[in-house]
């Protein structure tokens, strides 16, 4: 499981070069890889590229997301995972 600092459209973006490579080195040595990022994260791109959406095999993120944003994960054939957000504040 791995976060992103921004999706952007297919792209996964990091601010900074040390986490992207870690996170490069995880997602190539991970037998499966999820994406864990909240709704805020669908934003402009950060400042290196982590890897593209098709690296990952699931994101779940919640339902704040914006609708074009996880129609095109969906479209690259991820897995897209949608949580409420007042479920799991209760």
């Amino acid at each position: 499981m791995t976060g992103a600092s921004a999706v952007t459209g297919t792209l996964l973006t990091e601010s900074a070069l040390e986490v992207a490579s870690l996170k490069r080195a995880m997602i190539s040595s991970a037998r499966r890889t999820i994406l864990l990022v909240d709704s805020s994260k669908f934003a402009a791109p950060g400042f290196c590229t982590l890897c593209d959406v098709s690296e990952i095999d699931e994101v779940i993120t919640d339902d704040g997301a914006p609708e074009e944003a996880v129609n095109i994960l969906r479209s690259a054939e991820r897995t897209v995972t949608l949580v409420s957000v007042s479920k799991a504040l209760k």
